[in-house]
């Protein structure tokens, strides 16, 4: 049984902040913090359905989700770029929302760092629900991105740099 397939898709495509959505329902929001919240909202949703799939089901089932997150590669085998990709990974505004509290019932830190006060409210109970336990996980593969190690002040520009070019694009 699968619950939702790409929470991703289904939130950064059809609610949008000062951009028009290219999916539908292609909703309009107020602030990143209403939009952080929708998406929070539809990890509830998955929470809720593997606790019901496997409450309606006469026997023994295989509950699992699929998302298209995005991947990413060290630019070189090393210690530091491995690193550097898992940190990348689990701070990807669509990683850091969506599959890592599924995967872990926890939104990462620094991504919540990066959210501020954008940040979704979050209630009592509610990461336990989203941290449901899994059988499978489908992975929609579209692209990837490489990623490198970099000293903490080029690591800061860049996020700095991404934010700005989201505002300037207006995506969110």
């Amino acid at each position: 049984w699968m619950t939702l397939n790409e929470i991703s898709s289904m939130t950064f495509n059809s609610y949008g902040v000062k951009r028009k959505p290219i999916h539908a329902p292609a909703i309009m929001l107020n602030s990143r913090k209403e939009f952080n919240n929708t998406v929070h909202n539809a990890l509830l949703a998955h929470g809720a359905a593997c606790q019901a799939i496997r409450a309606a089901s006469p026997q023994k089932c295989f509950v699992a989700a699929a998302e298209n997150f995005t991947s990413y590669v060290p630019v070189f085998d090393s210690p530091e770029n491995i690193e550097a990709t898992r940190l990348a990974f689990m701070r990807d505004d669509r990683n850091g929302a969506i599959i890592m509290p599924i995967l872990t019932g926890e939104y990462p830190e620094k991504w919540l760092e990066d959210a501020g006060k954008n940040a979704p409210d979050v209630m009592p109970g509610d990461m336990k629900l989203i941290g449901q336990p899994l059988d499978e996980l489908g992975f929609n593969c579209y692209s990837g991105m490489y990623a490198q190690a970099a000293d903490k002040h080029v690591l800061d520009l860049l996020v700095q740099a991404h934010k700005i070019h989201l505002i300037l694009d207006k995506r969110y």
